[in-house]
């Protein structure tokens, strides 16, 4: 045998435990898309943000609406075939 061959016989030549093991996280969507657009400024909550303004109140409008018209909208928007739809 040359010298660099293994020295004793019986000695397995792999390195084991040589090289330190990482631990594996989960992939984030920033690895996938790292260069993906910043939309935290669309969750800010200022008086700006909110079209209708500081006076509407949601649950006095929606007692407003008609809602068996709303439904027999819908229900006809959905079932009627558009000329422009496959």
């Amino acid at each position: 045998m040359d010298g660099n061959a293994v020295n004793e016989v019986g000695q397995c030549p792999v390195a084991h435990g040589g090289a330190q093991r990482t631990p594996l996280r989960r992939r984030a969507n920033r690895d996938w898309w790292p260069s993906q657009l910043h939309l935290r400024v669309l969750h800010q909550h200022t008086a700006l943000s909110n079209p209708m303004g500081p006076g509407f109140d949601y649950t006095a409008e929606f007692g407003k609406l008609d809602y068996d018209a709303l439904k027999s909208d819908l229900r006809a928007l959905m079932t009627e075939s558009q000329d422009w739809w496959p």
